[in-house]
């Protein structure tokens, strides 16, 4: 739904609970009239939002999401970067980035795409919570030859999208294409929203690098 009919729907209903409240006593059903108002604005505009950051499978309208939102959200903006490939960008609105936690995912995840690995060893057992940090300690294992220890980190790990990514990585490690790209199937169709604009924008920057060394 358009945003303009969202606000078509709701000012007109939202004006009119208003004078009704402004001219009567508060009563039950008056809050009961406010507390639908409230679950209507929550639907037609809460609701569209998380369905586009997480469970959308149309990219297009996450990019477009992240672009109208990044002036209010630098960590939208840095997640368009990233997936564009302008790690420069990225480096730059890191520290403008508020949430400790979204921070220290953003700075690991950019030295990872750097091969920046001791750096990012200082740093990887701040990214809460352990399931992301899970992630890029399996990420840092691959990178570091390590499968096995790998694997034990992947069991900590509650996305499934993001296992099977860990397993198309260790299959590119491997020399073994065919696995790589089940894996890498698998994980763009578990995913949804943000993580696979992010995944499907990756793949495709991989893709066309001629030294490439990772399958995301």
């Amino acid at each position: 739904m358009p945003a303009w009919l969202r606000w078509t729907i709701l000012l007109p209903l939202g004006f009119a609970a208003g004078i009704y409240i402004g001219l009567n006593d508060f009563s039950v059903q008056k809050g009961i009239l406010l507390l639908g108002v409230f679950l209507l604005a929550f639907a037609l505009f809460g609701l569209s939002a998380f369905h586009t950051v997480f469970r959308t499978q149309n990219t297009g309208k996450v990019e477009a999401y992240l672009r109208r939102t990044r002036a209010r959200h630098p960590q939208n903006g840095l997640v368009l970067d990233a997936a564009n490939g302008d790690f420069d960008a990225v480096e730059r609105a890191i520290p403008r980035i508020c949430n400790k936690m979204a921070r220290t995912s953003a700075l690991v995840s950019l030295h990872l795409e750097r091969q920046e690995l001791a750096q990012a060893q200082r740093i990887v057992d701040e990214v809460q919570p352990a399931s992301n940090r899970n992630y890029y300690k399996a990420l840092i294992s691959i990178l570091e030859g390590d499968f096995q220890r790998a694997e034990e980190y992947k069991a900590g790990i509650r996305s499934k999208a993001l296992q099977h990514v860990i397993d198309a990585e260790i299959a590119f490690k491997q020399g073994k294409p065919e696995e790589a790209d089940q894996a890498g199937q698998l994980a763009l169709a578990a995913a949804g929203g943000v993580q696979k604009f992010v995944l499907m924008r990756s793949l495709e920057r991989q893709r066309s690098n001629p030294s490439r060394r990772m399958y995301f």
